[in-house]
């Protein structure tokens, strides 16, 4: 169960069904995007936008590598990126690719714009949904020239803020990585478990 912490009675409701908190996440938010700078990738390294039809194979196992230290990881598979991209609001635009010199995929940042009605997404900023560095290219700043694409993604789009979610023990220091592009925590989200 995960629960919102304002959620009154949310924190209660679990512990009193024998649940414990074992993880937390913060929901940071970034309201002003105009003051960012444009990405800036390391050398060698090309952006571009996923091509249905084309990146599906290779996306997975950098989509694995990617995510493989994170809390809750499960593998992703050819058939769930297949059901992903067949989706009626998958936009291969809003799903950004950084490559190598041999057209590897090294990192990636996919943003979700909310569908609802244009007055509503002044409170539902775009999400930063995914944004992943494989291992052999981490600590070489591409995560945050990342970041910054998608940034960029939602201000083409016309919107002024984003959002993401991001695990208060993430291995890579990515709030850190969040903080520094002007995202401030707005929310704490707490998962819990029972032990059956």
């Amino acid at each position: 169960m995960n629960a919102r912490a304002r959620v009154n009675g949310a924190a209660e409701l679990a512990l009193s069904l024998g649940m414990q908190p074992v993880r937390y996440f913060f929901h940071p938010e970034c309201r002003d995007l105009r003051h960012l700078p444009a990405p800036t990738l390391p050398k060698g390294m090309h952006l571009r936008t996923y091509s249905a039809g084309q990146d599906e194979e290779a996306f997975v196992p950098a989509y694995n590598d990617g995510f493989s230290d994170h809390w809750g990881y499960t593998p992703h598979t050819l058939e769930k990126e297949e059901h992903r991209i067949s989706a009626p609001d998958f936009r291969p635009e809003d799903n950004l690719l950084a490559t190598d010199a041999d057209g590897r995929i090294a990192g990636l940042c996919i943003v979700l714009v909310p569908q609802m009605d244009d007055d509503m997404l002044q409170s539902n900023p775009p999400l930063i949904d995914d944004l992943a560095v494989t291992h052999a290219y981490r600590r070489r700043g591409l995560g945050k020239a990342l970041l910054l694409a998608g940034i960029w993604r939602d201000r083409d789009l016309g919107f002024s803020a984003a959002a993401l979610a991001v695990d208060a023990d993430n291995p890579n220091k990515a709030l850190h990585l969040y903080e520094s592009a002007g995202f401030v925590a707005a929310e704490e989200q707490v998962w819990y478990r029972k032990r059956l």
